[in-house]
């Protein structure tokens, strides 16, 4: 599958390994399957209403979203059902639209015949694409009455792996669908950079998982391998069972990946535009690229974000030939950094020291 590709002077390619909000980072856009077509933007959930009535399942996901007054930007994206074609164009058409996160629901242990082989196939798919963009995330919603069916249906898509799907699954509540992916995109995509998932909490319209009924077995059989983040009681407060991804990482992480790609990009275009669209290719020119992604990964270092120990791979003018510069086309820099992780939980042992007791 290929990447999207950009009129951006700027291309980055992020290599992995393991040992400053703006609005565009706080959007989110739904993907829907319907009969047709089409791509929607709003700024508020008065606009939302002028095209979807409340109580439908887009108006629904707009209003949770929008229940944070912070949040800027929410889309619908629709794709012809059963058709992985029209998902893919128009993803493709509309991936650098705005939104930030991708969102994605269905109740999943309702579907039957030919409509649990669509979704399904639309998880894969989306999944998949996002993952090969190497920029944006995808939150997957999948409520449900049964768990066990709910996990069985996550694994057959096989999105396991996936770095940039976070997925989330609760109960219905009385046969109510509550929409926990947008309200918890609400909270966490207008969060400060960094924030870890798990810690996403109280939020308003969810209910969380029976304290009594659910616990640590049913995290450990259904959730914790199918890397499904739910909404429980912990340590008395409600609040995510889970911030990793379906690779395993932290969603911050890859989070801050995205935030690191757009800041990098944007300061270089700019240095084009502060020369006057004229840099020469020669050590001085090379080192203004340097010199500028240095100071965006400092940046980031001394926020904690990343490892300060990044490092950055430059080339010599020496070392390029003619006709690569008569090109116009700088290759063979690249950085390298190591994401700052958190703590999510911990495991103490603590020792009791009793007095002897007599007789």
């Amino acid at each position: 599958m290929a990447r999207v590709q950009t009129l951006s002077p700027i291309q980055i390619v992020t290599n992995y390994e393991r040992p400053v909000l703006d609005p565009g980072m706080a959007g989110v856009m739904l993907l829907v399957a319907g009969n047709a077509e089409t791509f929607q933007s709003y700024t508020s959930i008065q606009s939302v209403i002028n095209d979807y009535q409340p109580g439908t399942a887009v108006y629904d996901q707009a209003d949770a979203y929008f229940g944070n007054a912070n949040s800027p930007l929410f889309q619908v994206l629709t794709y012809k059902q059963g058709d992985t074609t029209s998902l893919t164009n128009q993803i493709t058409k509309y991936y650098y639209a705005g939104a930030q996160y991708f969102l994605f629901h269905s109740v999943v242990d309702t579907l039957s015949g030919s409509d649990v082989t669509n979704v399904q196939t639309a998880v894969s798919t989306i999944s998949n694409f996002v993952e090969q963009q190497d920029n944006k995330e995808v939150v997957f919603d999948f409520p449900y009455s049964d768990e066990s069916k709910m996990a069985d249906f996550v694994k057959a898509t096989n999105i396991a792996g996936n770095k940039a799907t976070f997925t989330v699954a609760k109960p219905l509540v009385n046969g109510k669908d509550e929409y926990f992916g947008a309200h918890f995109l609400a909270d966490y995509a207008n969060a400060k950079l960094g924030k870890s998932a798990t810690f996403v909490n109280q939020l308003n319209g969810v209910t969380p998982q029976d304290k009594y009924e659910f616990g640590v077995s049913d995290v450990e059989k259904y959730f914790k391998p199918n890397h499904i983040a739910t909404y429980a009681y912990r340590a008395g407060t409600p609040m995510l069972t889970s911030g990793v991804t379906q690779s395993g990482d932290q969603l911050q992480a890859i989070v801050i990946r995205d935030a690191i790609t757009k800041r990098v990009s944007a300061s270089l275009n700019n240095l084009f535009l502060q020369n006057d669209g004229r840099i020469t290719y020669d050590d001085a020119g090379i080192s203004l690229f340097n010199s500028t992604i240095y100071a965006e990964l400092k940046d980031f270092a001394d926020k904690d974000y990343i490892d300060p120990n990044f490092t950055i791979t430059a080339v010599k003018a020496s070392d390029v030939s003619d006709s690569k510069k008569a090109s116009g086309v700088l290759t063979g820099m690249s950085y390298k950094y190591r994401p700052v992780n958190t703590i999510d939980s911990a495991t103490l042992s603590q020792t009791v020291v009793l007095p002897q007791v007599e007789g």
